[in-house]
Formats: C-alpha cells, structure tokens, sequence
C-alpha cells in the first residue's frame, strides 16, 4: 500500500499493555515498520513500532489514518480504567476496546503462525468495531475476507479483555495503536520490555494505514 503522512489530520494512538497506568502519563512513540502484507491496498498484521525507546510489535486501531516508518510523536498513555484521551472512547468505548484487544490476542497468534490471510481479515475486524467503512470496503474487495472478518468480529462480542492500554498522541501527529499481551513470542531480539513486562509477552499496537483513494471508491 501507499504510507504517507495524512496532512494536518488529527491522529490519536491507542496502545494495550498488561498493566494498568494513569491517563496522564505520556510515552514517546515512533513507527518502524509496516505489516507484512497487505489487503485492499492495506497493510495488515502487527507493525514494529519504538515505544520509549523499545521495539514493540504493533498494529492499529484506526482505518482512514496513515503515517510511514520514521515519524515520532508523543502519546498519552491510558487502560481500561480511564479511557478518556482514546479516540473511539465517546463511541466505542470500553466495550469496543475490550474487543478490539481481544482480536489483537488472535491478530498476533496469525501472525506468529504465518497467516497472512488470516492477519488481514482480523486487522479488518478489529478497525469494523471503530469504523464500519472498513466492512463496506473489504466486502466491496472480496466478499470472502469479508464474511471472515464479520465472523471474526462476531465472535469477539462481549469479550471482557482488559489487558490493554491506550496511547494517544497528545499533538497533530500520530496514529491511534491498540496494544495487547500475548503469550506468543515477538521476533524481536530480547529485551528488557517497558514497565517490567514478562519478556515473553507480546505488545501489539493497532495500527491502521489507509490511503484516500481507497476510503474514497468505498464511498
């Protein structure tokens, strides 16, 4: 797909870590890399994001955003408890990030399973519980990923998974991400995680790239 800076839009990032931290604490957040694949013109699957300085798999939340690898920006930082700095909060909220964070438990098994298909039906699921022109668009795409995705997201109704945080950037810039813990184990080589986690947890952000043209023709 095409990455690039959506101009002088308005981006918030949401991030679900396993831990509970105030609303007020902010982090420093920059994208390193895409998904590794794509699906109508998406890049789907857990991205590499640097949170604080430490490489993190991540994925987005947020369909119609966009930013490319090499753009930083500050976020804050909220969970379950507060979601008042999360973008869908006023519409979506607990309920929706509960199931958001859930899907993202079964976006990074696909992921460490290499399942791109898979990945791509469930990015589609978790950015549908936010904003249903991502349903309108794979449908129109093909109608298979579609009835796999809606069944994806069915099946995450009323999930109670509170293992999450948000990150929310705090200015212009910034994409919204949704990260949660998971017992598969990240590519990345080991380090010590933020805020004392398990080494074997997996942070995933949900990180959703569109390009305007493809917003656009579902339209």
């Amino acid at each position: 797909m095409k990455s690039g800076m959506r101009g002088l839009g308005y981006f918030s990032s949401v991030v679900l870590l396993c831990c509970g931290v105030s609303s007020a604490q902010t982090a420093s957040v920059a994208l390193s890399s895409m998904g590794n694949s794509t699906m109508d013109f998406a890049s789907v699957g857990p991205y590499v994001a640097s949170i604080n300085g430490v490489s993190t798999l991540v994925i987005s939340d947020d369909y119609i955003d966009s930013s490319q690898p090499g753009k930083k920006w500050t976020a804050n930082v909220s969970s379950s408890s507060n979601l008042s700095h999360a973008q869908h909060d006023f519409s979506a909220g607990l309920k929706g990030y509960e199931e958001a964070a859930y899907l993202g438990t079964e976006l990074l098994a696909a992921n460490a399973a290499g399942n791109k298909t898979e990945e791509g039906e469930l990015s589609y699921a978790i950015w549908g519980i936010f904003d249903p022109l991502a349903l309108t668009a794979l449908e129109f795409y093909n109608k298979t990923d579609w009835k796999a995705a809606e069944s994806y997201l069915n099946g995450a109704l009323n999930k109670s998974y509170t293992n999450f945080q948000v990150y929310t950037p705090t200015g212009l810039s910034g994409t919204e991400f949704l990260v949660v813990q998971s017992s598969v184990s990240t590519a990345e080589p080991a380090a010590p995680l933020m805020l004392g986690f398990d080494l074997g947890a997996v942070l995933g952000i949900l990180f959703v790239v569109r390009r305007y043209a493809v917003r656009r023709r579902a339209l």
